[in-house]
């Protein structure tokens, strides 16, 4: 029955499995040449997605190094003037205490000058004040 059935043939395999295995092939030819455009399309997104990474960290890095000074070039200079602009603001900070250390010594030597002249004042009263008694004592 096996010999007679059109399944099966000598060599195991029938011509409608065999037809079959066949469209099956095609279909699956078709699968990977669609899985294969889907893997391409996949690494085509994901080297542009990396692409644009890359761009964007380098957008980042350019930025930031415009925002800061570059420190390799001309480093004495700058270091030289940027002392120079500290030393200006102690100096300058320096006259302003000085000028204020002035200011409060003439206060105090204005003080000083106002407690002599009062006390002046009182000792020549008190002095007019005890002759007065004297005086009309005799």
């Amino acid at each position: 029955m096996k010999a007679e059935d059109p399944y099966w043939q000598t060599d195991g395999v029938s011509s409608l499995f065999k037809t079959k295995e066949r469209a099956r092939g095609k279909g699956r030819k078709k699968m990977r040449r669609k899985e294969e455009d889907e893997m391409k399309n996949e690494d085509e997104s994901r080297k542009s997605q990396i692409a644009l990474l890359r761009c964007a960290k380098a957008a980042f890095l350019l930025s930031s190094l415009k925002s800061f000074p570059n420190l390799h070039q001309n480093s004495a200079t700058d270091h030289y003037h940027q002392d120079k602009e500290l030393l200006k603001r102690e100096i300058e900070e320096l006259k302003i205490e000085l000028v204020n250390e002035r200011l409060k010594n003439k206060r105090i030597k204005l003080c000083d000058l106002m407690e002599f002249i009062v006390l002046v004042l009182w000792i020549l009263s008190l002095w007019s004040f005890l002759l007065m008694i004297v005086l009309k004592t005799y």
